[in-house]
């Protein structure tokens, strides 16, 4: 069972696990934290179903809570989103490293 995460997070999984082209998650993440309310209202919903359909373990009392609080704390929560989405880039980046490196090392000796 996945451990629901941060939406952040969860677009960086999202567009991976879709093969969307990481600009595009980022820029779907951009967008939804420049937005209003009434903007929210507009752009989630699109980008949730495209979660939902990637099958991306959402925390939904997390979203619940950023949404309520949105007007009072909305730049705590984009920079949250923002900050979980970039650590998760870095994190498959270094994963990605060190499969390389092993795979490397692992065919190199002879």
């Amino acid at each position: 069972m996945a451990v629901a995460a941060e939406l952040g997070a969860v677009v960086r999984a999202g567009g991976r696990v879709r093969g969307l082209r990481e600009s595009s998650a980022e820029t779907r993440l951009n967008l939804l934290s420049r937005q209003s309310v009434d903007g929210l209202h507009r752009h989630l919903p699109g980008a949730v179903r495209q979660l939902r359909e990637a099958g991306a373990p959402v925390d939904w009392a997390q979203l619940l809570g950023d949404l309520a609080g949105w007007r009072q704390y909305g730049g705590e929560v984009k920079r949250r989103w923002l900050q979980d989405f970039y650590r998760e880039r870095h994190r498959s980046g270094v994963r990605a490293a060190r499969e390389a490196d092993d795979a490397e090392g692992a065919g190199g000796d002879m």
